[in-house]
């Protein structure tokens, strides 16, 4: 009996130990799919990774380097650790990052670096199924699209969180929209969105509820900053600068509210065909034309 009892409490403290090795996985340059994907024992990817990853668990890169594009399929904190350089280059047509983690899931992506070389679809895509979705402290590049679609630096149907990021040298920025009768919502704050073509820099879609604070957009070289199209879209404390059309635009029935920004040495400082809600306390100066369409002032509260 005593034999028995011990090697029941062994095996417990075996299969806890598996346990709260899943709820932390590892990857390395130097590791192997084949592995348990622990910390002292990681794998190579982070699909691998992901794979044997309690939902709500962590996956993290160890060691600076290349790491393969994949799917987030369930509640999970992807991120690399202080100091580590963790790529992830897309192949043509298709997303470094693609989320499809459940309704009720909540997913982390922070310190990774994207790259779609000019033909990747998106850094991150959210369109298929998530709760919410944050998005911290990444650099993402090169997202121009493939086959005569465009690539953007993140797309998302659901609720999204972006903050500490660049978007650089992609197709479009960061593009928000639901076309379902559910509105979505984002947050983007301390944004960098740089060097954007064919379209423009934050752009808020059909049902989208999208509030900016903090962030610049520039040189949208044949698109606009900062677009409400269909969407509600609030400013604060932010620039709109070398973008070839609007710096700020609302059109086709989407409402624009701006707080203490700069637009500045665009086509149109602010545009508006459709609702445009200002301050007042904004700074439009040196534009092309620096405004166009009604700008509605309204009093600080």
């Amino acid at each position: 009996m005593r034999r028995i009892g011990l090697g029941v409490l062994v095996s417990f403290f075996i299969a806890t130990s598996i346990i709260a090795q899943n709820n932390r996985t590892a990857v390395s340059i130097s590791g192997s799919d084949a592995a348990a994907c622990t910390v002292p024992d990681p794998c190579r990817t982070f699909a691998v990774a992901l794979s044997k990853t309690n939902a709500n668990g962590e996956v993290v890169a160890l060691t600076s380097g290349g790491y393969g594009p994949f799917i987030i399929d369930r509640a999970a904190t992807i991120v690399a650790a202080p100091g580590i350089y963790a790529a992830l280059v897309a192949t043509s047509g298709a997303d470094a990052i693609h989320v499809n983690a459940g309704a009720a899931a909540r997913v982390v992506i922070r310190g990774l670096h994207l790259y779609g070389l000019g033909t990747g679809n998106a850094g991150i895509s959210v369109t298929e199924s998530s709760g919410e979705v944050n998005v911290e402290n990444c650099v993402i590049d090169g997202f121009l699209g493939f086959g005569g679609a465009v690539g953007y630096g993140i797309i998302a149907s659901l609720n999204v969180r972006v903050s500490d990021t660049t978007i650089r040298h992609c197709g479009g920025g960061i593009k928000i929209e639901n076309v379902s009768p559910t509105f979505v919502r984002a947050t983007i704050n301390r944004v960098e969105v740089k060097d954007i073509a064919p379209n423009h820099g934050i752009w808020a879609g059909t049902n989208a509820n999208v509030t900016v604070r903090d962030s610049v957009v520039s040189n949208c070289s044949s698109g606009s900053g900062f677009v409400a199209n269909s969407g509600q879209l609030n400013i604060e404390n932010s620039l709109a600068t070398d973008n070839s059309q609007f710096g700020v635009d609302a059109e086709n029935n989407g409402t624009v509210r701006v707080s203490n920004t700069m637009a500045t040495h665009n086509g149109t400082g602010f545009g508006n065909f459709a609702t445009f809600i200002s301050w007042g306390n904004n700074k439009v100066q040196g534009n092309s034309t620096n405004t166009s369409g009604t700008i509605t002032l309204v009093s600080q509260d």
